[in-house]
C-alpha cells in the first residue's frame, strides 16, 4: 500500500500538480516548523529551513525518487537540513570565538581597522578569482546552502569531486584572504 501511495505522490507532484504542491504546502507546513524549530533552537531559522526544503522539492520534483510517503520524506528532509544549519552555525561560532581571542589580544592590527563593506569586497573577489567550477561549488555550498550530494547531482559530477572543488576553493581563499578569513567567519559572509 505504501508503495503505491509513495508512487502516486510522486507521480502528482513530477507532473508540475501545483493544486497538489499547495496542498502539500498547507497540510505540513506547520507540522514540518513545529519539527524543525526545538532543532535549530529558533522559529526564523525553522522557517527559512522548511521553506527551502519546500522550494527544493519543487524544483527537483522531476528527478524526485520516493521510496517512503511524502509525509516521510518531508520530514527527513527537514531533519537533515536542520542538522545542516546547526552544523555550519557550529563551525562559525568557533570561529567568531577564536577571532575575538585574536582581536582583543592584539594579534592583529589590520583585523580591527577593516570595515564591513571592505571586507565583502574582498571575499567577492577572491571568490571570483576562484576557477569556475570551483566556484560554483563553493557557491552552491556556502551561499545557497546546499549539501555536497545535492551539488553533485545538479551539476552532474560526484560527490568526490564536489569535496575535491571544496577544498581546493577553501585552501585558495585561505591563502587569498589570510587573517581576514577568520572575519568573514565571523560576520558569516563566507
Amino acid at each position: 500500500m505504501r508503495d503505491r501511495l509513495a508512487g502516486t505522490q510522486e507521480r502528482r507532484l513530477r507532473s508540475g500538480d501545483v493544486s497538489y504542491f499547495e496542498e502539500l504546502f498547507r497540510s505540513f507546513y506547520r507540522p514540518l516548523l513545529s519539527y524543525s524549530a526545538p532543532i535549530v533552537g529558533d522559529w526564523e531559522v525553522a522557517e527559512d529551513v522548511v521553506q527551502g526544503v519546500f522550494e527544493r522539492l519543487w524544483k527537483e520534483r522531476k528527478r524526485l525518487e520516493m521510496k517512503t510517503t511524502m509525509r516521510s520524506y518531508l520530514f527527513q528532509c527537514v531533519y537533515s537540513r536542520s542538522l545542516d544549519v546547526l552544523r555550519k552555525e557550529k563551525v562559525r561560532r568557533e570561529y567568531r570565538e577564536r577571532s575575538l581571542v585574536k582581536v582583543n589580544a592584539g594579534e592583529s592590527e589590520t583585523l580591527g581597522n577593516i570595515t564591513y563593506p571592505e571586507l565583502e569586497s574582498r571575499v567577492r573577489s577572491a571568490v571570483e578569482r576562484l576557477p569556475a567550477q570551483c566556484r560554483r561549488v563553493f557557491e552552491k555550498s556556502r551561499y545557497a546552502g546546499m549539501s555536497n550530494a545535492d551539488i553533485a547531482e545538479d551539476l552532474g559530477i560526484s560527490v568526490k569531486t564536489v569535496e575535491v572543488h571544496m577544498s581546493k576553493a577553501l585552501k585558495r581563499l585561505r591563502s587569498d584572504l589570510g587573517d581576514f578569513l577568520i572575519l568573514c567567519l565571523f560576520y558569516g559572509i563566507i
